[in-house]
């Protein structure tokens, strides 16, 4: 009866950790109102200015990142090959998935280091929270 009920509570346990992650999702949006004179809307033109500067590096990373995962793929593919002495062997170089390379930029820094230079030009920043998914 005991071991039943141990049973049931983990199996209820299980279910409801696993629901809970199925819960909304949001994001952080953000309203932007720049300041009105001007010398603070030329110091947030020299925020936008560094912000385009720091996500084309951001960019220029990734593609890096991704050319040498390719190439490095292709190496271990290549060597995997070599190395396979039957049929079975070269198939399963296949299956590994050496092709698979995914490298994105991460432009949140960029981000996140704009909206302190806006505020710090005088502008002010709103945010607030919006449902993506599971709403």
């Amino acid at each position: 009866m005991r071991l039943k009920f141990l049973t049931v509570l983990s199996g209820l346990l299980v279910l409801s950790l696993t629901l809970s992650g199925c819960g909304p999702v949001y994001s952080t949006q953000y309203r932007y109102t720049p300041p009105l004179d001007a010398n603070g809307k030329l110091c947030v033109s020299q925020c936008s200015n560094t912000r385009e500067m720091c996500r084309m590096m951001e960019e220029t990373r990734a593609a890096q990142e991704q050319a040498q995962c390719q190439q490095n793929s292709a190496m271990r593919y290549s060597m995997c090959l070599s190395n396979a002495k039957t049929d079975q062997a070269r198939k399963d170089c296949d299956r590994n998935n050496y092709s698979y390379c995914s490298r994105s930029a991460n432009t949140e820094r960029c981000e996140e280091s704009y909206r302190q230079c806006f505020q710090n030009c005088g502008g002010k920043i709103d945010s607030f929270q919006v449902c993506d998914f599971g709403c």
